[in-house]
Protein backbone atom coordinates (compact mmCIF):
# COMPACT_ATOMS: atom_id res chain seq x y z
CA UNK A 1 0.00 0.00 0.00
CA UNK A 2 1.34 3.32 -0.87
CA UNK A 3 2.04 6.08 1.74
CA UNK A 4 -0.34 9.07 1.59
CA UNK A 5 0.64 12.19 -0.54
CA UNK A 6 2.66 14.97 1.84
CA UNK A 7 1.26 18.23 1.89
CA UNK A 8 3.22 19.12 -1.33
CA UNK A 9 2.43 16.62 -3.35
CA UNK A 10 -1.15 16.79 -2.46
CA UNK A 11 -0.99 20.31 -3.36
CA UNK A 12 0.95 19.82 -6.79
CA UNK A 13 -2.67 17.42 -7.27
CA UNK A 14 -5.08 19.86 -6.40
CA UNK A 15 -3.01 22.50 -8.36
CA UNK A 16 -3.21 20.32 -11.87
CA UNK A 17 -7.10 19.92 -10.87
CA UNK A 18 -7.21 23.78 -11.32
CA UNK A 19 -5.34 24.31 -14.79
CA UNK A 20 -7.58 21.94 -15.92
CA UNK A 21 -10.52 23.24 -14.91
CA UNK A 22 -9.53 26.54 -16.03
CA UNK A 23 -8.92 24.98 -19.57
CA UNK A 24 -12.35 23.45 -19.03
CA UNK A 25 -14.30 26.56 -18.80
CA UNK A 26 -12.28 28.66 -21.37
CA UNK A 27 -13.35 25.33 -23.68
CA UNK A 28 -16.47 25.55 -22.58
CA UNK A 29 -16.83 29.48 -23.39
CA UNK A 30 -18.22 29.70 -19.84
CA UNK A 31 -17.10 32.71 -18.26
CA UNK A 32 -18.80 32.06 -14.86
CA UNK A 33 -16.84 28.64 -14.85
CA UNK A 34 -13.89 30.66 -15.55
CA UNK A 35 -14.47 33.02 -12.28
CA UNK A 36 -14.86 29.89 -9.86
CA UNK A 37 -10.95 28.82 -10.50
CA UNK A 38 -10.09 32.34 -10.98
CA UNK A 39 -12.75 34.45 -8.79
CA UNK A 40 -10.87 37.88 -9.30
CA UNK A 41 -11.23 37.78 -12.95
CA UNK A 42 -13.37 40.44 -14.80
CA UNK A 43 -16.42 38.88 -15.65
CA UNK A 44 -17.77 41.60 -17.77
CA UNK A 45 -14.85 41.12 -20.02
CA UNK A 46 -14.67 37.25 -20.25
CA UNK A 47 -18.03 37.45 -21.42
CA UNK A 48 -16.75 39.79 -24.26
CA UNK A 49 -13.97 37.59 -25.18
CA UNK A 50 -15.74 34.37 -24.93
CA UNK A 51 -19.12 35.32 -26.89
CA UNK A 52 -16.69 35.84 -29.85
CA UNK A 53 -15.75 32.56 -30.37
CA UNK A 54 -17.54 29.54 -31.53
CA UNK A 55 -14.97 26.98 -30.10
CA UNK A 56 -11.70 26.61 -28.48
CA UNK A 57 -8.94 24.37 -27.13
CA UNK A 58 -6.83 25.27 -24.19
CA UNK A 59 -3.76 22.93 -22.99
CA UNK A 60 -1.50 23.75 -20.01
CA UNK A 61 2.15 21.82 -19.99
CA UNK A 62 3.49 20.84 -17.15
CA UNK A 63 4.13 23.46 -14.38
CA UNK A 64 7.25 24.47 -13.13
CA UNK A 65 6.85 25.68 -9.39
CA UNK A 66 8.90 28.51 -8.51
CA UNK A 67 7.24 28.57 -5.01
CA UNK A 68 4.94 26.30 -2.96
CA UNK A 69 3.70 26.75 0.72
CA UNK A 70 1.12 24.16 1.01
CA UNK A 71 0.35 24.49 4.56
CA UNK A 72 -0.24 28.08 3.73
CA UNK A 73 -1.98 28.02 0.97
CA UNK A 74 0.38 30.11 -1.17
CA UNK A 75 1.60 28.91 -4.58
CA UNK A 76 3.77 30.61 -7.67
CA UNK A 77 4.27 28.31 -10.81
CA UNK A 78 5.11 28.66 -14.31
CA UNK A 79 3.65 26.48 -17.41
CA UNK A 80 3.37 26.88 -21.22
CA UNK A 81 -0.32 27.09 -22.35
CA UNK A 82 -1.48 26.55 -26.08
CA UNK A 83 -4.95 28.16 -26.76
CA UNK A 84 -6.93 28.47 -30.12
CA UNK A 85 -9.86 29.94 -30.90
CA UNK A 86 -12.68 29.86 -33.96
CA UNK A 87 -14.45 32.95 -34.39
CA UNK A 88 -18.56 32.42 -34.45
CA UNK A 89 -19.51 32.96 -37.79
CA UNK A 90 -16.52 32.13 -39.83
CA UNK A 91 -13.82 29.93 -39.82
CA UNK A 92 -11.17 32.56 -38.44
CA UNK A 93 -8.96 31.18 -35.98
CA UNK A 94 -6.16 32.59 -33.35
CA UNK A 95 -3.90 30.45 -31.36
CA UNK A 96 -1.46 31.48 -29.00
CA UNK A 97 1.47 29.74 -27.32
CA UNK A 98 1.96 31.39 -24.04
CA UNK A 99 3.66 31.36 -21.30
CA UNK A 100 1.23 32.13 -18.23
CA UNK A 101 2.88 32.52 -14.45
CA UNK A 102 0.34 32.33 -11.74
CA UNK A 103 -0.02 33.01 -8.28
CA UNK A 104 -2.43 30.41 -6.52
CA UNK A 105 -4.26 30.43 -3.04
CA UNK A 106 -6.68 28.67 -0.67
CA UNK A 107 -7.95 29.84 1.99
CA UNK A 108 -8.00 26.76 4.20
CA UNK A 109 -5.85 23.31 4.63
CA UNK A 110 -6.54 21.07 1.61
CA UNK A 111 -9.27 23.76 0.79
CA UNK A 112 -9.95 24.30 -3.12
CA UNK A 113 -7.02 26.36 -4.94
CA UNK A 114 -7.58 29.37 -7.06
CA UNK A 115 -6.09 31.20 -9.10
CA UNK A 116 -4.93 34.68 -7.80
CA UNK A 117 -3.44 36.62 -10.46
CA UNK A 118 -2.17 35.18 -13.72
CA UNK A 119 -0.11 36.60 -16.44
CA UNK A 120 -0.22 35.17 -20.02
CA UNK A 121 3.35 36.70 -22.37
CA UNK A 122 3.78 35.14 -25.49
CA UNK A 123 5.94 32.02 -26.01
CA UNK A 124 9.19 33.26 -27.39
CA UNK A 125 10.15 31.48 -30.65
CA UNK A 126 12.66 28.88 -30.20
Amino acid sequence: MAPPPTDEEFAKGQIQEVLKAFCAAFEALDPAAVKVVWPKADLGALQLQLKQYKSAECKFAEPKFDSLDAKGGKAKLEADLKRGYVFAGTSKTENYEQIATMTLSRPEPRGRWTIDAPTFKPKPPK
